[in-house]
């Protein structure tokens, strides 16, 4: 009885979850759409990637993940130096990592890296920047989230990786159901005539 009248106050469903976490939903999204950015934007032929068009994605990323760790942290503290403290590290947390995202994109380290070893370092430098800002602003929904965006990474790297088998047994896949279903229909028709 007594777990039955928690469930029924606790919210449930999927779009309880993405009203309650919708800006956690929309960090992991971004970074997501960043890497499918990064990967396919493409190289110049001499190899020096598209370094300013790349770093743009990064450059809005940075800031609207440290407005989300200033909002996550802001309740949490309770008056105003605090809060100017809070808004403090984290612009200044947030500059250090685009730095570092920009020093990834220079050309003489660009052409050290292809374009899916590039954006799984900015996956990598995003993952740990929001993690430690999260760390910084009390905040275990921003902590969970960078934790997550690590744990990306090496997810996004089998897929990569793995993309050719992937297609190949969803292919096979396809053909196989195809078949029984031609066989099904065949058997089904002879049926019906004999």
């Amino acid at each position: 009885m007594a777990v039955e009248a928690a469930r029924a106050s606790v919210p449930g469903g999927i779009g309880a979850f993405l009203r309650r976490e919708w800006v956690h939903v929309a960090m992991i999204l971004g970074a997501l759409a960043g890497i499918a950015w990064t990967g396919t934007a493409g190289t110049t032929p001499a190899g020096g990637g598209t370094g300013p068009r790349v770093f743009w994605v990064w450059l809005v990323l940075g800031p609207l993940y440290a407005i989300a760790c200033i909002a996550a942290g802001w309740r949490l503290v309770p008056d105003w130096p605090r809060r100017r403290r809070l808004m403090v590290t984290q612009a200044l947390h947030w500059a250090a990592f685009l730095v570092a995202m920009w020093v990834l994109l220079l050309p003489g380290v660009r052409v050290m890296l292809n374009d899916d070893a590039l954006g799984l370092a900015l996956l990598l430098l995003l993952a740990l920047a929001t993690f430690s800002a999260g760390v910084h602003a009390w905040s275990l929904g921003i902590c969970v989230t960078g934790v997550l965006l690590g744990l990306a990474i090496p997810a996004i790297a089998w897929l990569d990786r793995m993309a050719v088998l992937l297609v190949a047994i969803t292919l096979a896949g396809a053909i196989g159901a195809g078949a029984v279903w031609w066989w099904r229909r065949a058997r089904a028709t002879a049926g019906a005539a004999g």
